[in-house]
């Protein structure tokens, strides 16, 4: 197709939608808490300390832990979204 300007433009490629659709699956097959954590330190830069304590306060002294509990629903999400258990 084209564009308003009339410049060619081409659908997304197969492999670029299957990945984003991966990752709405992963996205979906964890808790809202962790995909947002996990979004902001691996994503957006976020230092672990600063996502983890805007995201869960009560964590403030533990935010190792709770980072690490939030890679685990990582990691088990991208194994559902595999299986297509999502």
């Amino acid at each position: 197709g084209r564009d308003v300007t009339g410049v060619q433009t081409c659908a997304l490629p197969i492999y670029q939608r299957e990945a984003k659709q991966f990752w709405r699956r992963v996205e979906q097959a964890m808790g809202v808490n962790d995909w947002l954590i996990c979004r902001r330190v691996c994503g957006e830069n976020f230092s672990v300390a600063a996502a983890v304590t805007a995201i869960n306060p009560g964590y403030r002294f533990s935010t190792l832990a709770r980072f690490r509990e939030a890679l685990d629903a990582l990691v088990e999400g991208m194994k559902r979204a595999r299986r297509g258990d999502v």
